[in-house]
């Protein structure tokens, strides 16, 4: 909180409106904490903005591995911590009303997906799971198996975010960016296109953005 009370107020001499992002390997891997530390800088009268980065909570899906990196497992199993975009009360929603968010990415990935077989960090771990590709890659272009449904929650985070700058007079979400990237976590070592992939994200967004307004008239 005080970190981001005095990165937020040297911002604003240069015109910068700072961002803290929802990430692994950082505070907010346990997401118990995003809210608590937004309504402390709240009592300051400072805005508290966040990006989402809904691939770094997906990935926990179904994984108790990646559950008990960030100590959330208890929480998870008790119903406590909601995951799933599709069950009510999800922590995607709990940000959403909670109006914190100015970006979100959209990095797909799969719940409990596979780790990134073809790179490693320099201490010999593999990379985590946090990518998967959104169109089918090409024989020899990926570790692992591909299966289009495992894209499903991504796609629902995304819906949520589109329908709350839809349906929200006062939503405060300005961006949304495609993030398949390279480095040992999400992409690196894969043959397929990082830029034919993050394409086919922004056609995917643009798209259910025209079908969500054709349907709202």
């Amino acid at each position: 909180m005080e970190f981001y009370l005095y990165a937020y107020e040297e911002a604003q001499k240069v015109g910068i409106d700072i961002t803290f992002e929802i990430h692994i390997e950082m505070w907010s891997e346990d997401f118990r904490r995003v809210l608590p530390v937004a309504r402390e800088v709240r009592k300051r009268g400072v805005p508290f903005n966040a990006q989402l980065d809904h691939s770094h909570a997906v990935l926990k899906i179904e994984s108790a591995e990646e559950q008990d990196i960030s100590g959330i497992r208890a929480d998870v199993e008790a119903g406590r911590l909601v995951l799933d975009p599709f069950e009510a009360r999800s922590i995607y929603d709990e940000w959403l009303e909670a109006n914190i968010l100015l970006w979100a990415s959209m990095r797909p990935v799969a719940p409990n997906g596979p780790k990134n077989l073809w790179a490693k960090h320099p201490d010999g771990r593999l990379g985590r799971a946090c990518q998967y590709p959104f169109v089918r890659p090409r024989p020899g272009e990926w570790h692992s198996p591909w299966y289009a449904y495992k894209l499903e929650p991504s796609k629902e985070v995304t819906r949520k975010v589109l329908r709350d700058i839809r349906d929200n007079p006062g939503s405060r979400i300005r961006f949304i960016t495609t993030e398949i990237i390279d480095l040992p976590d999400y992409g690196d070592g894969a043959k397929y296109s990082l830029f034919e992939q993050n394409a086919a994200v922004g056609r995917w967004i643009r798209q259910t953005w025209k079908d969500m307004q054709a349907a709202a008239r």
